[in-house]
């Protein structure tokens, strides 16, 4: 680079005189060879030199640059068990990377492990790790590190990343990097249930709403939970349980005080999305409420709840990550009884037909006053205490149990 500074009107400056001036310029990418790291002033009169310096200039701190952080561990919420990729083209060679995580705070590497190929954790300190990895200039690095604690409560993340030499002399650096992902806060699911058809009218259903919920049948889904983000204004609900269908009559959301107005904007088999039309806030406990179909899926475990807050970034700002187990279902059995006469006071044959289908545990039977259990192996059952006993033969999927009193 050269500047030519000429002087107005030709008005000569006084000898001794300091003479100041102001340059915009930009570094180059690391510091230049020592020989050509200097500056220079020569001070002409026409084509006379009348006087010239050189000084040294600074050092440059060589940048990272194309630098990527993304979360993309299965778990996302807020400190959950993750794992994150890091790329990025360094200017200088270098041996190893140091990382640390500023924002939010509650980063633990401890433990963590790299899935990517020639790299190995080095060693790790809460909310540093430092792993080796073979850097060239100018090419891209892709370091994914698994198996470490995401920060407390979500927000923006801010992270310093520096690489270095063997010999621990520092090449290039990144600090308060805040280009990465947005940590999604953590949406704590502390109760749910489910309440079947029968069960929100148990004076017109006596009997079925006895029963648990069972599948294929109308339910009502409740889950109270917390978030540790807030949850703004136009932000979208998400709930979603891929075997049920979602119904968007009867939605609700609550808090201890007030309904929490929100608009339903689709609703289908396995999800539905309501948009607030109110705050959500960190220290409340909100209710939500769905109706549902529940699915032909008998365990928990095979109906995982999502509950999820998007406030348009890639990233949930609030999520439970699907970790909320769904609720246990009972299947519904065909159960025939049937007497060839039915006087008053009088001693009967009749036949009792359950149908088991796939289920592989014991069947029992209940009336008001007396039970029966009957295993599929045993042939004699016995009904209640007075032994008296019920022949179990098998016809194919049915079974016929037949009463000698």
């Amino acid at each position: 680079m050269r500047i030519e500074v000429a002087l107005e009107n030709n008005k000569p400056i006084p000898e001794m005189r300091l003479i100041k001036f102001r340059v915009d310029t930009e570094n180059p990418a690391k510091t230049p060879h020592i020989m050509l790291n200097f500056w220079t002033i020569t001070h002409t009169s026409g084509s006379t030199i009348r006087s010239s310096a050189a000084a040294l200039s600074w050092d440059v701190v060589p940048q990272l640059y194309n630098i990527s952080i993304f979360l993309v561990g299965r778990l996302k919420a807020a400190s959950a068990q993750s794992s994150i990729a890091v790329s990025f083209a360094p200017v200088n060679d270098a041996d190893e990377l140091t990382m640390s995580a500023l924002l939010p705070t509650g980063f633990d590497f401890t433990g963590a492990i790299t899935s990517s190929v020639g790299h190995e954790v080095i060693a790790t300190s809460l909310e540093t790790i430092r792993v080796r990895a073979s850097m060239y200039a100018n090419t891209k690095v892709d370091i994914r590190i698994e198996n470490f604690k995401l920060g407390q409560l979500g927000g923006p993340t801010q992270f310093n990343l520096v690489t270095k030499l063997n010999n621990g002399k520092q090449m290039d650096e990144a600090l308060r990097y805040r280009g990465g992902f947005r940590l999604p806060g953590h949406l704590r699911v502390q109760a749910q249930r489910l309440t079947s058809v029968y069960q929100m009218d148990p004076q017109q259903y006596p009997i079925a709403s006895l029963w648990e919920a069972r599948m294929g049948e109308p339910a009502r889904a409740e889950f109270e939970f917390t978030v540790t983000m807030p949850g703004k204004v136009g932000d979208m609900l998400k709930l979603r349980s891929t075997p049920y269908t979602l119904y968007g009559q009867g939605f609700t959301i609550r808090s201890p005080k007030e309904v929490v107005t929100a608009e339903i904007i689709s609703f289908s088999v396995g999800e539905l999305v309501a948009r607030l039309a109110a705050m959500l806030y960190t220290d409340t406990v909100y209710t939500v409420t769905v109706n549902v179909l529940t699915p032909l899926v008998p365990l928990p475990t095979d109906s995982m709840w999502a509950v999820e807050i998007f406030d348009g970034n890639a990233l949930a700002s609030n999520t439970n990550d699907a970790q909320t187990v769904g609720f246990r279902l009972v299947d519904i059995l065909t159960l025939r009884v049937q007497a060839n006469r039915a006087p008053p006071r009088a001693e009967i044959q009749a036949e009792v037909i359950v149908d088991p289908k796939k289920l592989e545990t014991d069947i029992v039977i209940t009336d008001r006053s007396s039970w029966l259990q009957f295993y599929r192996e045993l042939p004699v059952l016995w009904w209640g205490e007075q032994r008296n006993y019920f022949m179990l033969t098998n016809r194919g999927y049915w079974w016929s149990c037949s009463s000698s009193t």
